[in-house]
């Protein structure tokens, strides 16, 4: 889990735009662009702000099913 703890510390730094994808009960995906605020590695948490819609939101970590810079081939 150190080697995510790296990645998302140095996009927490940067402000990186990430694409993030959600995947939330009875299997309702949602994508969006935001930025990662905050992580919490012991309770796999995710504090991230949604551009679009300017709020935030709590994730935890298995319901992330892809999050990785914006423009690196998801647009």
């Amino acid at each position: 889990m150190s080697e995510l703890k790296d990645l998302f510390s140095g996009w927490i730094a940067t402000r990186q735009l990430l694409r993030i994808e959600v995947v939330r009960k009875k299997a309702e995906r949602q994508s969006f662009a935001g930025r990662l605020l905050q992580y919490s590695e012991e309770n796999e948490l995710l504090l991230i702000y949604h551009d679009d819609e300017k709020q935030i939101y709590n994730f935890k970590l298995n319901e992330i099913d892809s999050i990785q810079p914006a423009g690196k081939g998801t647009d």
